[in-house]
């Protein structure tokens, strides 16, 4: 790869799985053991404010990125390299995170949101059920990152080869 699109293709290609595995990471790392430490009713809407956030920047950000894999893929098969699969490879991890959240943690996302309607409306939530699901959101949520974290690697090896 030698065109400047290219370069910039591959940087971001490589690169940016790498931060938006730390993106997610952050959130179950960093922001979790504090929502933990508010009350349910508030702790429920201070989650459903970072979620949304994370919502509307990761899957465009994932998608941008995974075009970049896939293009880089495309000048790797042109160029009769191996590594167009490594970069195929990629593209899917990334993209992996959108029917991963969609199919598996959605679920516990609506159950969250729903305690966070009932905390703005002044309702009771209760406290150990919203304690759970906020467990199992940080867990859900770290595996989300792994997956963009194994794309991080396939990107990494495409671009060393």
């Amino acid at each position: 790869m030698s065109s400047p699109i290219a370069t910039i293709a591959q940087a971001l290609g490589a690169l940016g799985p790498a931060a938006l595995c730390g993106y997610g990471a952050a959130a179950s790392i960093l922001s979790v053991p504090s929502l933990h430490k508010a009350p349910a009713a508030i702790g429920a809407q201070a989650w459903r404010a970072m979620y949304t956030t994370g919502a509307r920047t990761s899957p465009p950000f994932g998608i941008l990125i995974a075009a970049a894999q896939a293009f880089c893929s495309y000048t790797a098969y042109q160029q009769s390299s191996g590594a167009w699969r490594v970069w195929l490879v990629a593209a899917g991890s990334g993209l992996g995170m959108i029917p991963f959240t969609l199919m598996v943690m959605m679920p516990t996302n609506n159950k969250l949101s729903a305690m966070a309607k009932k905390g703005e409306a002044r309702e009771e939530v209760n406290e150990q059920e919203y304690t759970a699901l906020l467990q199992k959101w940080k867990t859900l949520n770290l595996v989300r990152s792994v997956i963009v974290g194994a794309g991080t690697v396939a990107a990494w090896t495409a671009a060393m080869s």
